[in-house]
């Protein structure tokens, strides 16, 4: 908050590598320590669909899962689910998904924490 208590948005860092989606719900707040970014191709090189997920303190993506292109996000912190919306391009049609993940967190072969994510629904719409 500025000092007329109002929120504003300071840019810290420039994360580069990324193909974030063009929606402005496609990033959430996991927890304290992780921001998850919905990934887009938009027909350039190297673009990837799917998820990268942003360690907030170090300010770097700590990893990507790769999916279908996101264009919505939203986080369940009481049952730890997360709520996304897809469009997947097949043979020259649009299909629209709304998939729900499990947020799984583990420890790696460091003792470093690691974020995962398993698909426990998946419903198909019309947008």
């Amino acid at each position: 908050m500025n000092n007329e208590g109002e929120y504003c948005v300071d840019k810290i860092q420039e994360i580069e590598g990324l193909s974030c989606s063009l929606e402005s719900e496609s990033i959430c707040q996991i927890n304290d320590k992780y921001l998850c970014v919905g990934l887009e191709k938009k027909g350039l090189n190297k673009q990837i669909g799917g998820f990268a997920f942003i360690d907030i303190f170090k300010r770097e993506f700590c990893r990507i899962i790769y999916d279908d292109e996101i264009s919505c996000l939203c986080y369940n912190p009481k049952n730890n689910l997360l709520f996304a919306s897809m469009e997947l391009l097949k043979d020259k049609k649009s299909y629209f998904y709304t998939k729900i993940y499990k947020i799984i967190k583990n420890k790696g072969d460091r003792g470093n924490e690691e974020i995962d994510l398993k698909m426990i629904y998946q419903y198909k719409n019309k947008k």
